[in-house]
């Protein structure tokens, strides 16, 4: 990094998605003078078309081939979205939906089972509070899950929010600090924050659909997963979701991929299974190789992208460590891991 400016820095943030309006929400609120960018009015990032999930242990027990300390980032970020969600609701009087958790992750076969176990004891090693269930104690938890399940794990850290109303929030404190233009001057400023998701080669689109359901007179509980599938309460609707189409661009809606969300959601859950389609959202996911995203300064230039299915959940940690860097010139051990130099020259 370069030396830090003596008067309050001026900060560029590229990108107004929940990353880069994040970062400016808290560069801000810790003094600096910071400005977003956004290239459209019509919001059309990943952000806005999520479902919400702040999930550090189903990403980090379920998923394979993850960048080796993105649990820890992800359990991080889990442990500072209480007061990001407080503090962001108290500044923007928008309710956020919040729920710290659980979740509960379901098995529809032996091999299904046999992760659940493994993931169990990946949680224990940790020291995360979760609970293994068979299919009596999972019915007797939920009598309203099918009858063909053979067992689950509730996951206790493992939550969501309303990423929609995130935004709202976000926007609304940062109003008069958010301007519409593709190509800024940024000559003025002392850095500039990518934040747009996509730079290089570092970052493959990844395109995500996903099914809107009528809410059922019984709603779940909480969000419920199984393999890919995620089922997510709103206080309006049900979000069920989501495809994941490597290199796919086009944000157009594949209405029979939805109607198969439907139908499998149901076997996991019956009662939505008279719920209508009544809704949709697409968005394309910047994912990078190992699934977890660049976080660097380089000179004037700090980089926040490739944040992939992980960015609502990773948005406060971003945001801190961040403005840990460029306020305060101090580079945790953890951020280290994410810096862009792992890609060699596709980054940089």
């Amino acid at each position: 990094m370069t030396d830090r400016p003596t008067s309050r820095p001026k900060i560029a943030i590229i990108g107004g998605g929940i990353i880069g309006l994040s970062c400016a929400w808290e560069l801000i609120r810790r003094g600096a003078d910071a400005t977003v960018f956004e290239h459209s009015s019509t919001p059309t990032g990943a952000s806005q078309a999520a479902a919400g999930m702040l999930a550090p242990a189903y990403e980090a027990a379920m998923e394979a081939g993850v960048h080796p300390r993105l649990f820890d980032l992800c359990l991080e970020s889990a442990q500072l979205w209480p007061h990001f969600a407080k503090t962001l609701e108290t500044s923007s009087d928008i309710h956020l939906d919040y729920h710290s958790g659980p979740t509960l992750a379901v098995a529809r076969d032996k091999r299904e089972l046999r992760k659940l176990a493994e993931t169990s004891t990946l949680l224990t090693d940790k020291g995360l509070a979760h609970t293994l269930w068979r299919e009596d104690g999972l019915r007797e938890y939920n009598p309203s899950l099918s009858v063909s399940l053979l067992g689950g794990i509730l996951l206790e850290r493992d939550g969501w929010v309303d990423n929609r109303a995130v935004l709202s929030a976000l926007k609304a404190c940062l109003k008069t600090h958010i301007q519409i233009d593709p190509s800024p001057d940024l000559t003025a400023f002392d850095y500039v924050v990518q934040a747009t998701g996509w730079q290089g080669e570092a970052c493959h689109p990844v395109k995500g659909q996903i099914a809107v359901l009528e809410r059922p007179q019984t709603p779940p509980l909480h969000v419920i997963r199984c393999e890919g599938l995620y089922i997510v309460p709103r206080t309006e609707c049900i979000l069920v979701g989501a495809t994941s189409e490597p290199g796919m661009t086009d944000l157009q809606i594949d209405n029979t991929q939805l109607q198969t969300f439907h139908k499998r959601a149901a076997e996991l859950y019956p009662p939505l299974a008279k719920c209508a389609l009544i809704g949709s959202r697409v968005g394309i996911r910047p994912v990078t190789k190992d699934h977890a995203p660049v976080l660097d300064v380089q000179g004037r230039q700090a980089l926040a992208y490739g944040h992939g299915r992980n960015g609502i959940l990773l948005a406060p940690v971003t945001a801190k460590l961040m403005a840990d860097m460029l306020l305060d010139n101090v580079a945790s051990p953890l951020i280290q891991a994410f810096a862009a130099a792992r890609f060699l020259s596709e980054v940089l």
